[in-house]
């Protein structure tokens, strides 16, 4: 009996392993790929004068929500934070460096 709850066990153990989704690495020059990386260490792309905060992780999902949203619908010049997994936040009006929230500043 305890040798038939052991290859259980084990049995489930290998499904779990298996069967789990699979985490998927991206670089940040592949979620747009037309778009100028300003800064790795934050995560900010620049397209079209729209700066995309992408934030470093998960950025397979933040290329499938941007393959989802039109770019005409986003007009530059605004910043879209997407570094929250529940929201998107589009700040319309130019690009100021005394309003970016990273490290470095923007070009």
């Amino acid at each position: 009996m305890i040798a038939v709850a052991i290859l259980v066990t084990i049995f489930v153990i290998l499904v779990v392993v298996v069967t789990r989704p699979k985490e998927r690495i991206m670089a940040l020059e592949d979620v747009i790929p037309e778009g100028r990386v300003v800064s790795h260490e934050d995560g900010v792309v620049e397209y079209r004068s729209v700066y995309f905060i992408l934030g470093n992780h998960d950025l397979y999902k933040r290329k499938k929500l941007l393959e989802r949203i039109s770019y005409d619908v986003i007009q530059g010049p605004c910043i879209v934070d997407m570094r929250f997994n529940s929201q998107i936040i589009i700040k319309k009006g130019p690009v100021d460096d005394r309003m970016w929230p990273g490290s470095g500043k923007l070009e």
